[in-house]
């Protein structure tokens, strides 16, 4: 697998340095960010509407920018990762934040699925998201107390090791009675016998 971490400009510094060994790449604002955490920018990615050009010069050299367009169908984020994959990259981190505009966080979670053949994960201080789709997986405990599952859109799932487990639990995305589950092991094993899951582990707050 081929990592690498997608800063945007919600990203918190205690999550950009979790990852200062990886490649660094900022979108619009996490270009700032990472420059303001003394860390190396490895590209910078956006249309620029909300990081002035002149200042992204300052940090990265002409061949490390990649500038968009300002009128496109799709976000800043959602362009990077793409991009990312045409580099060769299959497992991208998403640096956001999933507790400010509900609109921004959605479209996030769809990128999960959106692009199942390479692995996102979703990560602020308190909440790490990623997408799994039909099949055997281990899942590895973050430093997050609670795991929730939704069917995305649906899904059947069996899940030992946890304070509740699952038997072909069949879930879809409105679905709540996988939420606030715990992990007993360190590494555990999900399987998705249909469809998909999008799974969230939290926390309730940076001192839990």
């Amino acid at each position: 697998m081929k990592k690498v971490v997608l800063v945007t400009s919600l990203a918190s510094k205690k999550s950009i340095m979790k990852y200062q060994k990886l490649p660094l790449i900022g979108i619009e604002r996490g270009i700032e960010l990472i420059a303001k955490c003394n860390l190396p920018i490895a590209l910078g990615i956006g249309d620029f509407d909300t990081l002035d050009y002149e200042l992204v010069s300052k940090y990265l050299k002409p061949n490390q920018i990649v500038r968009l367009k300002k009128e496109k169908d799709l976000s800043d984020t959602e362009a990077a990762v793409i991009h990312m994959q045409k580099l060769g990259f299959d497992e991208i981190v998403i640096l956001a934040s999933l507790a400010k505009r509900y609109d921004h966080s959605h479209a996030l979670l769809l990128l999960t699925n959106k692009f199942s053949k390479c692995k996102i994960y979703i990560e602020d201080d308190n909440n790490f998201v990623t997408y799994l789709a039909k099949g055997s997986h281990l899942i590895q405990r973050q430093d997050y107390k609670y795991i929730g599952f939704f069917g995305f859109p649906k899904a059947v799932v069996s899940l030992d090791n946890s304070k509740y487990p699952m038997k072909k639990m069949k879930l879809d995305f409105t679905t709540t009675k996988a939420i606030s589950n715990e992990l007993l092991e360190r590494v555990v094993s999900l399987e998705v016998h249909k469809g998909g899951v999008l799974v969230v582990q939290s926390k309730d707050d940076e001192n839990d």
